[in-house]
């Protein structure tokens, strides 16, 4: 087993194990959130070829990303959110992640 700074995983494995939809990972690519080439690669070169996320980076840029934005980040999360829901998010998981975004920046706003 490798250690898991060195653990890269297939899109449906880190999905599954942030316990999100593959859907969200490509979100969370578009925002900027993951980089290409230090949070994830492709397979081999080719532009069809499968990506690769690496798990310990991916879970600290999101702990980053959630936990330390500011209150106008947080109030645009929640806006984007709420679109999301109101447009309706593709599963359960997507509509489930969409609320605990919401509730996250919520609390996180200064009273």
């Amino acid at each position: 087993m490798t250690p898991t700074s060195d653990r890269w995983l297939t899109q449906r494995q880190m999905a599954d194990h942030l316990q999100i939809s593959e859907r969200t990972l490509l979100r969370w690519r578009a925002s900027g959130i993951f980089q290409a080439g230090h949070h994830y690669r492709r397979k081999f070169p080719a532009v069809n070829s499968p990506l690769l996320y690496q798990l310990e980076r991916c879970e600290q840029a999101m702990s980053s990303a959630f936990s330390e934005k500011s209150a106008p980040d947080l109030k645009q999360q929640a806006l984007i959110a709420l679109h999301a829901i109101a447009t309706g998010a593709n599963n359960a998981r997507e509509q489930h992640l969409d609320l605990d975004t919401i509730r996250r920046a919520l609390e996180a706003l200064p009273e």
